[in-house]
């Protein structure tokens, strides 16, 4: 969460949201597919919890796919944002020919 700090009377930092961003990265390398997996289904859940906070701000999440492993799974992701919150912004960075390419969905 991005946003200005404020405090409240006990002193305690509040942030006030200006953005949520949730990043997640698989390796280029070091990756086994069950760790993968993982992390498909830690970003399905980032959507429940993204929507859940019931902030009208932009909320995105930022995937660094270094192997390509969403090729042929970000239409699940797209799917289960469109199902749960479609104000959710979804970004994926991959490499083609050893070039990033950005998406958005």
């Amino acid at each position: 969460v991005i946003g200005k700090v404020n405090y409240s009377e006990d002193n305690r930092p509040k942030i006030n949201p200006e953005i949520v961003i949730e990043a997640k990265s698989i390796p280029e390398i070091g990756f086994t597919e069950i760790q993968k997996r993982k992390r498909l289904l830690s970003i399905i859940k980032d959507i429940e919890k993204i929507k859940n906070l019931e902030l009208s701000i932009p909320k995105i999440i930022l995937i660094f796919d270094g192997t390509n492993y969403f090729d042929t799974r970000i239409n699940e992701l797209i799917s289960k944002r469109d199902n749960t919150d479609d104000g959710i912004e979804i970004i994926r960075l991959f490499k083609v020919e050893n070039k990033w390419i950005k998406e958005t969905y």
